[in-house]
């Protein structure tokens, strides 16, 4: 599914990128209607006649058609980058992002490659729904399912009735941790929403975002996007979502429990 969505975001990007050249497939045609036009009056002694009429007009939809592909260009290009004003994707093929008004070049963070499995997961620490500190390393000893998310993101909402499956279904233990972390820049409008969905696990907000967040040391190239981070910090598996969600995490609590030394 991550996959399919950056297909489809990157053909957007290259969609406005050959819309760009439509002016420039325009501006040829006028410069050889003016060509002709001085050509024909020439011939005629710069009289009027029917030639110089069909080319003075073929001159005005030249330029309308230059005016019409710039309109074109500035909306679209418009509507897709305000629909990323709060970062919605980035790529490391495709820089999108870099257009944005509301992101310096400069201030656009140096991706690092997703985390692999069997790499140990950066730690970070921010604040949880109710205003206190909540880091990574403190939850030690527990199997994390981390998942960064934005209540402005389509797909993400489409994940919430699996995630609350999974917090029904393990949240009750004391060795399972469901933590959401959302990007949203407006902290209000993210409170409202988790409690109007009655997301009823552990959610932190990042408001840096993907310029220096903790979804940028994750790698996050687009979200939503998982990771099951195992007992002792390190990743197990990424991008766990849809009806899979649950049973791949039942079987990695199995596994754990029967693995653990028997307390005397």
């Amino acid at each position: 599914m991550n996959k399919m969505r950056v297909i489809a975001r990157s053909l957007r990007c290259r969609t406005f990128g050959w819309l760009s050249l439509l002016p420039l497939v325009g501006i040829p045609f006028v410069l050889l209607a003016f060509s002709e036009t001085h050509r024909v009056r020439a011939e005629a002694g710069n009289g009027w006649n029917p030639a110089s009429r069909e080319l003075l007009m073929g001159i005005v939809l030249a330029w309308l058609g230059v005016l019409v592909s710039l309109a074109t260009l500035y909306l679209a290009a418009l509507f897709h980058f305000e629909s990323m004003d709060s970062n919605y994707f980035f790529t490391r093929s495709i820089k999108c992002a870099a257009v944005n008004s509301n992101v310096k070049r400069t201030e656009t963070p140096k991706r690092i490659e997703t985390l692999k499995t069997g790499r140990a997961a950066p730690d970070f620490e921010l604040r949880d729904a109710d205003g206190k500190p909540l880091k990574l390393s403190d939850l030690r000893g527990k199997l994390v399912f981390l998942d960064f998310w934005a209540t402005w993101c389509g797909p993400c909402r489409a994940e919430i009735p699996h995630l609350k499956q999974l917090a029904q279904r393990f949240c009750g233990r004391n060795d399972f941790v469901l933590l959401s972390v959302s990007i949203d820049e407006d902290e209000m409008e993210w409170r409202e929403f988790i409690k109007k969905e009655q997301m009823n696990w552990r959610h932190a907000l990042d408001k840096n975002g993907w310029r220096s967040g903790v979804a940028a040391k994750y790698g996050v190239t687009g979200i939503p996007t998982t990771f099951l981070i195992s007992k002792d910090g390190k990743v197990l598996k990424t991008d766990l979502q849809g009806d899979a969600l649950v049973s791949e995490v039942e079987s990695v609590l199995t596994v754990s429990t029967t693995s653990s030394p028997a307390t005397p």
